[in-house]
């Protein structure tokens, strides 16, 4: 968890909320943090967390020294439940928010809401990408939301706010986190919201070049070409497997998510769905080539 506030970067107006929850003592009961990679949205969620299990909240935040506080820095809180997407399809089944999987030794939402806090002022769920709810744990985790039990603080974050079910959405405080201006690429063409895209860009100016003159091209190649474009665009990801020393599903994955951008700069939304869609099957364990071929043909045909 950061020291202050101050230790966040940008995060201007998530700043501004949070200070006035602290002078007022007042609260939500439910926050959702939204931002792109690297936006600080975790830490910020991290602190907001720390906010309501300090025994000795002030308007500068936690104490950072009352038993709550020293537990969390140590990972050993039992009133925060963390949860975030787990196993091959990296989704949060509904398990995470009924019961848990006792064979893991983790615990459901609804078992740690049972109970009131131990030794912290509140009982906090943090829910890192929140997005990857699948539905039915999206639904059971809305129950909690409508009827939230005493002295309980549920935080939420997300990349892609627009994956979020609206019912849950209406139901938090929507927090914005903005990337700090001076960690954005000045590759706007290609802007990816992350610090870390940023760096790399510099990192790798040609390579990000290459894919940025891909995706502009797009409009202008013939429907015959759909297959050999899929065929570029996976020797495109596979210099960034090698560049970047990913896997190959983490290097396909990067190259949608490149792609989409692209796509969305240059005046093609529909393209960009589909390559968000893409990049859905290949995160789900989707094989590459199939799916590339399938995604281009069906780009290049809808025009």
């Amino acid at each position: 968890m950061p020291a202050t506030l101050e230790d966040l970067k940008g995060l201007t107006a998530a700043k501004r909320l949070l200070k006035g929850v602290w002078a007022s003592q007042a609260y939500s009961h439910s926050f959702l943090l939204y931002g792109g990679e690297g936006s600080g949205k975790t830490q910020l969620a991290k602190l907001i967390a720390g906010s309501f299990l300090c025994q000795h909240l002030s308007k500068n935040g936690p104490c950072g020294a009352c038993q709550p506080c020293n537990a969390m820095s140590r990972g050993t809180n039992t009133d925060l439940l963390l949860i975030e997407p787990a196993g091959k399809s990296q989704l949060i089944k509904d398990s995470a928010i009924t019961d848990g999987v006792p064979e893991e030794g983790t615990v459901g939402l609804r078992d740690f809401l049972r109970t009131g806090p131990l030794t912290s002022s509140h009982k906090v769920v943090l829910i890192e990408d929140a997005d990857r709810m699948n539905s039915s744990a999206a639904n059971a985790l809305l129950k909690s939301l409508e009827e939230p039990p005493d002295r309980v603080v549920m935080i939420l974050t997300t990349r892609d706010i627009g994956k979020v079910l609206p019912t849950i959405l209406s139901r938090c405080v929507a927090v914005a986190c903005e990337i700090p201006q001076e960690a954005r690429s000045d590759w706007s063409d290609l802007a990816m919201p992350s610090i870390g895209t940023s760096a790399r860009f510099n990192a790798h100016p040609e390579l990000f070049e290459r894919f940025r003159v891909f995706a502009q091209r797009l409009s202008t190649r013939p429907r015959a070409e759909a297959l050999v474009a899929a065929e570029e665009f996976r020797a495109l990801c596979g210099e960034l497997e090698k560049a970047e020393d990913l896997t190959a599903r983490q290097a396909n994955a990067e190259g949608l998510t490149l792609l989409s951008h692209a796509l969305v700069r240059n005046g093609n939304p529909e393209g960009a769905r589909l390559a968000v869609e893409t990049h859905r099957r290949i995160v789900g364990n989707g094989g590459a080539g199939l799916t590339f071929d399938a995604m281009f043909a069906r780009l290049l045909n809808n025009r």
